[in-house]
């Protein structure tokens, strides 16, 4: 495998990126934790320019599900400050050059992840916070919780959410599991993994159940052994040490069939690359790497790995899979850059 990586910009403490279709292209984003900026980056070229020069604190972004360059993100999520956190939408026109328009939508404190479900013919936003308002705050251990409300049909709003899952802790990764009769909610969290179930037709409430005991950092999933079934990818415990994937076997239990070291892992992925099943993980500790991980042939819990890139500390990946093009467009929080890197087989 070759690769190939561009630094798109420098940008200190970066730590959210996503896609975002602007005009009939893709344009990627990315903004830091820190005090300071959101930059869009437009095709062909991946030139830079910025959506907004603060006031930062930014730790997820997605584009608006049906909206031409429209996209949410979290604002003001650092301590000691991270009471004001909220959500804000960010609007241009479809040329991008003008002003973006930037509104908070939301007020939610300690807001961190935040994601867009399909409940029927709708869509929904779903956002869960780091942690509670309560005097053990700092130390992560006062209860947080997760949210959902309607998306308006108009993103000047009005956006309303309500609690569908309390009384939880260490709340830091939040994954959309795509299903072809609807989309569950995974949410990592210090007292295990939980499947959030939408309302359904007869049913008005959302429901959850508890998937996968023990702390989790993150989590995602992905068919990696290509038997057609999703396993768990997770990052053990809060910011941990520990990759893992789990199976589910008979009875519905889930069971460890592979696990490696990480230092601080902030970066988990899974899906297809080339042509095959993989898995990017991402320390933002010891050296600092951003790994691909591909099954061995003929023995699959094993792992064939090779190095993207190190020295970096990756928070935040998204995957591009464009006109026969595989990139990776990376958060690189230690290194305070945005990188896009190529893959050819």
């Amino acid at each position: 495998m070759k690769i190939h990586k561009r630094v798109l910009a420098h940008l200190e403490k970066v730590y959210a990126v996503a896609t975002l279709p602007v005009g009939g292209r893709l344009h990627l984003l990315a903004a830091t934790e820190a005090r300071g900026q959101c930059l869009l980056f437009a095709p062909p070229d991946w030139r830079a320019s910025v959506v907004w020069e603060g006031p930062g604190g930014t730790m997820s972004i997605a584009a608006v599900p049906g909206s031409d360059a429209a996209f949410l993100a979290v604002q003001e999520r650092f301590f000691p400050d991270a009471g004001r956190a909220g959500i804000v939408c960010a609007q241009a026109d479809s040329d991008a050059r003008l002003p973006w328009a930037v509104r908070r939508i939301i007020d939610l404190p300690f807001v961190h992840r935040f994601e867009f479900v399909r409940v029927g013919s709708k869509q929904v936003i779903v956002a869960a916070t780091l942690i509670g308002r309560g005097a053990n705050a700092a130390e992560w251990q006062d209860p947080c919780a997760v949210y959902a409300g309607p998306v308006p049909e108009r993103t000047d709003g009005p956006w309303q959410l309500e609690p569908v899952l309390e009384g939880i802790t260490k709340n830091h990764g939040l994954f959309v599991e795509r299903r072809r009769n609807g989309d569950v909610v995974l949410v990592s969290t210090h007292e295990g993994v939980f499947a959030l179930h939408p309302p359904t037709r007869g049913k008005e409430r959302w429901s959850h159940d508890l998937i996968l005991p023990g702390e989790v950092s993150d989590i995602v999933t992905a068919d990696i052994d290509g038997d057609g079934r999703r396993e768990l990818l997770s990052i053990a415990p809060l910011h941990g040490h520990i990759f893992a994937i789990h199976k589910k076997g008979s009875g519905g239990r889930w069971r460890e069939v592979y696990s490696s070291e990480l230092d601080f892992g902030h970066v988990v992925w899974g899906g297809e690359l080339l042509g095959e099943p993989a898995i990017i993980v991402g320390s933002r500790g010891g050296n600092k790497a951003l790994t691909l991980l591909r099954p061995h042939p003929g023995r699959v819990w094993q792992m064939e790995t090779t190095v993207i890139d190190e020295g970096v500390g990756p928070n935040q990946i998204a995957v591009v899979q464009v006109a026969g093009r595989t990139q990776i467009l990376s958060a690189n929080h230690g290194a305070g850059e945005v990188a896009l890197y190529d893959l050819t087989g």
